[in-house]
């Protein structure tokens, strides 16, 4: 009898120590911010966002990532990297280029189709403010639960010239 009770407790240990070990996901949320400041932007200028720069999101998306479930913070940071990884490297990427850079299954709802992400910043700017010229602040964000947040410029003087 000893020894049958002796092999359910193993079991119960192993038992226990794989669904403790057992993979979790985490995610963060993840987008471009665009600044344009307020005092060169023409006039008429919209409402100000803020009392030095106008902010706005531009492709928003999510970026999970996998870890034990005794470390969820873990997932998060992983999350937040890959998210960051894709963001810089689109941003990188090259004007006629046909390649896709945001392919890693970690990144979800990414809506950017287009591979030359500064020629679809340059059109939203252009289309959104009809300006002939700007300067914006182009930065990556990640957002969310501890190990979610941080910011990166990717470019602090982005120039657009609109025809």
């Amino acid at each position: 009898m000893k020894l049958y009770q002796l092999s359910l407790l193993i079991c119960f240990i192993l038992a226990a120590d794989v669904s403790f070990a057992a993979n979790i996901h985490r995610s963060c949320q993840a987008y471009y911010e665009l600044q344009i400041n307020s005092a060169v932007y023409p006039s008429p200028a919209p409402p100000p966002l803020g009392p030095e720069n106008l902010t706005f999101q531009f492709g928003n998306f999510r970026a999970q990532g996998a870890c034990g479930r005794s470390v969820p913070n873990r997932c998060r940071e992983r999350a937040r990297n890959a998210a960051h990884q894709c963001m810089r490297s689109h941003w990188a990427n090259p004007a006629h280029s046909e390649g896709w850079v945001c392919t890693d299954s970690s990144i979800n709802n990414y809506q950017i189709s287009r591979p030359y992400l500064r020629g679809e910043i340059h059109d939203w700017i252009c289309r959104t403010f009809r300006v002939r010229s700007m300067s914006v602040r182009v930065k990556a964000v990640t957002t969310g639960d501890t190990g979610c947040p941080y910011t990166a410029v990717l470019q602090e003087n982005f120039s657009v010239t609109c025809e």
